[in-house]
């Protein structure tokens, strides 16, 4: 957690002391995976502190110590982080169709790993529906492609329409 959250400040410091940046919006570097990789960072630090402390846990008052990596997921998440940036983000660039694009295909937190696969999920699914339409069968067979399509458009798909 710590080393994405110092990997995000720091590019996203390096990007903001470029004046060829101004105005612009970061996509690039860890910003690619998600989009608030610092928060992403710090969640997954208090929630890594806490699975330290599992053997505590299980005592009487053991449970205190969920407290504060919930207590850290809500605010950055709910009340303080994310939904500040994202309404101030939203004003800036709601006519900026390339930031649209970036917020419709790009987690809010989870960092997307699979991005980096030979053969990441979506790519698999775009391959499996071109063998579909062209009349041969995709690789999980010949309901693969239906199966998958209605299933991944809630979370990769929205950004075809």
């Amino acid at each position: 957690g710590f080393v994405l959250e110092t990997a995000a400040d720091a590019q996203k410091f390096a990007f903001r002391s470029d004046p060829a940046n101004d105005g612009r919006f970061i996509s690039s570097g860890v910003f690619s995976l998600c989009r608030y990789p610092n928060y992403a960072g710090e969640i997954a630090l208090w929630w890594g502190v806490f699975g330290m402390s599992l053997p505590v846990f299980f005592t009487k008052w053991g449970f205190v110590i969920a407290l504060s990596p919930v207590f850290t997921t809500v605010l950055i998440r709910y009340v303080s982080g994310v939904p500040l940036l994202e309404k101030r983000y939203d004003a800036v660039y709601r006519n900026d169709e390339e930031y649209q694009q970036y917020k419709r295909t790009t987690n809010m937190l989870v960092p997307a790993v699979f991005k980096f696969m030979p053969f990441a999920p979506e790519e698999q699914q775009v391959e499996e529906e071109v063998g579909s339409e062209e009349g041969t069968q995709g690789r999980g067979g010949a309901g693969a492609a239906t199966k998958g399509t209605s299933e991944n458009d809630s979370l990769v798909g929205k950004s075809k329409k």
